[in-house]
């Protein structure tokens, strides 16, 4: 994280945080079926804390970082642009960046999966 001018530190058990406050940006998780696994992970860039009570309960375990805070006070957005982010992984990762607009077809799976499986999400369609 430092190529992007973060002080940021592992937590396990699969949590960063930025050094300091100690306070997660990013998070991972798992789960894993007899026939599959799917692993998933976020880092926080620009999103609006205060709605994260709002969709995240407290969760059952946690970790001793988190010295019993809230979500509003435990998590954090990575003070990074979008744009660094992307800039990081590509080069992190040997890949290039291309820009391009949904398809038809994943356009119509993306209006099917907000209508009928994120109704918590507020997102407008019509930004698409």
């Amino acid at each position: 994280m430092q190529k992007v001018g973060v002080d940021a530190v592992f937590r396990p058990i699969s949590d960063l945080a930025l050094v300091g406050g100690e306070q997660k940006f990013s998070g991972n998780a798992q789960h894993r079926g007899r026939k599959y696994i799917l692993h998933h992970g976020t880092i926080l860039y620009g999103f609006d804390l205060s709605l994260i009570e709002k969709y995240l309960k407290f969760p059952k375990s946690v970790p001793t970082y988190r010295a019993g805070r809230n979500h509003r006070d435990f998590v954090i957005n990575i003070p990074v642009s979008a744009g660094l982010l992307r800039q990081a992984f590509c080069e992190n990762f040997s890949v290039q960046h291309r820009e391009q607009a949904f398809d038809l077809e994943e356009e119509n799976l993306l209006r099917e999966f907000i209508l009928t499986r994120a109704a918590v999400v507020r997102v407008s369609v019509q930004s698409l």
